[in-house]
């Protein structure tokens, strides 16, 4: 089974470093994607429960963040306060990403729509479609913008 378990690594090793497409004058790693997809669902899951330290790591301290109303997020700090005033209330927040650009090799675009639903009586559930721009050091990706628009 650790044979097995290894090879299965070395071989997500291997298709990290030679599975490249091109679009354009850009080149994107299917892997890149994958991650990219699987950091915005880790990012959901954050947000959803309220884990601080998560969201520590998938953001960056100079976060930016538009809301839908145009109110505009200035960092980290500010963000998160403004999420754990209505992470208590939160039930469910759904993410359909409907795309992942690239902009050279150290930053990429996710857009899609996220509907966020809350306990009776704190809100009513809200639809909006985001764009989220991730940035690359090194190996690690890092939330750098969001900006909301409301429906």
């Amino acid at each position: 089974m650790r044979k097995r378990l290894r090879s299965g690594i070395l071989a997500l090793a291997t298709l990290s470093a030679c599975v490249q497409t091109t679009v354009g004058a850009q080149t994107c790693s299917v892997v890149d994607e994958v991650v990219l997809r699987s950091l915005e669902e880790q990012q959901r899951l954050a947000e959803l429960y309220g884990d601080v330290p998560a969201l520590e790591a998938l953001w960056l301290p100079t976060l930016v963040v538009e809301l839908p109303d145009g109110t505009v997020l200035t960092d980290r700090a500010q963000v998160m306060r403004t999420l754990t005033a209505t992470a208590d209330h939160l039930q469910s927040l759904t993410t359909d990403i409907d795309s992942v650009q690239y902009a050279g090799e150290s930053a990429a675009q996710v857009t899609g729509r996220r509907i966020a639903t809350y306990a009776a009586g704190a809100g009513d559930p809200t639809s909006s479609a985001f764009v989220d721009t991730w940035v690359r050091s090194g190996a690690s990706w890092q939330l750098s913008s969001r900006t909301y628009r409301a429906d």
